[in-house]
């Protein structure tokens, strides 16, 4: 399921684990200040909880890759379940930097432009580094983002 909460795509991968992808032009993360990031985070959270009456408590590890032609990821996975009966949510942090982020598509038309893309069983992956930002923007509905550790 992938919803769109402003500027945010929320992707629930299953009960424990969901993606939220933001546009760097609507919000930015400041990693220099720990307290103010851990907040931004559970604001993000308390929104999407309202929004869409999804029930977000608990314990999350979160992975947060930030990518400057693109915008955030950030990948929470439930860890403990203790917070849900008091409905509250805590986080841990973990920031990455220097991965190998893909986007994957199924459709050649929307990149057929660029010489540098890969094709594995029947998709097309092709660098962040390697597409104009613009062509991000407007595809970005049409495309999976793919984080590889590096």
């Amino acid at each position: 399921m992938i919803q769109w909460v402003k500027q945010m795509k929320f992707s629930i991968i299953d009960e424990d684990n969901f993606n939220i992808y933001i546009n760097n032009k609507y919000l930015t993360f400041d990693s220099n200040d720990q307290r103010e990031l851990y907040n931004s985070l559970k604001k993000i959270l308390i929104s999407i909880r309202k929004k869409y009456a999804i029930n977000i408590y608990g314990f999350f590890e979160v992975d947060i890759y930030t990518i400057r032609a693109l915008g955030t990821i950030l990948k929470f996975h439930k860890k403990d379940d203790d917070s849900l009966i008091y409905k509250t949510v805590d986080l841990k942090i973990i920031e990455h930097e220097n991965n190998d982020v893909y986007l994957k598509f199924e459709d050649y038309d929307l990149i057929k432009k660029y010489k540098k893309f890969q094709y594995y069983k029947n998709n097309y992956y092709i660098n962040i580094n390697d597409i104009e930002e613009k062509d991000i923007e407007r595809y970005i509905e049409f495309f999976e983002i793919i984080l590889t550790e590096g």
